[in-house]
């Protein structure tokens, strides 16, 4: 992944935070992937392993997009504009955020 491409994720990543409704945590993401209501959710690179299997399997289940992000908690909590780890993030409403698109170009790539 280019420099030019991470900045572009980070940047819909912070609009996702300005304009839309994101939610942080592995419990909040597990309980609307249950429900249903996630559009994506985040994973960073440096999530616990049985974390990430537990938030793909659930899914899986209900359909939902994930997106690996490339860099670690640490990364994904600063392109969120927090000043604290984040190993897990939820978006329920994207805003005016390319975040969907970027997410899903990511889900072609993987089923490819």
């Amino acid at each position: 992944m280019s420099k030019r491409e991470q900045q572009d994720i980070d940047k819909a990543i912070r609009m996702a935070v300005v304009s839309g409704k994101v939610k942080f945590g592995t419990d909040y993401a597990l309980k609307q992937l249950s429900t249903g209501k996630a559009k994506v959710v985040l994973i960073a690179r440096t999530c616990p392993e049985a974390v990430a299997k537990k938030i793909e399997k659930l899914a899986r289940l209900s359909k939902t997009m994930l997106y690996y992000y490339p860099k670690s908690a640490w990364d994904l909590g600063s392109a969120a504009g927090r000043s604290h780890k984040v190993a897990v993030m939820t978006i329920l409403d994207e805003g005016d955020s390319p975040i969907l698109k970027i997410a899903e170009a990511q889900q072609e790539t993987v089923s490819a």
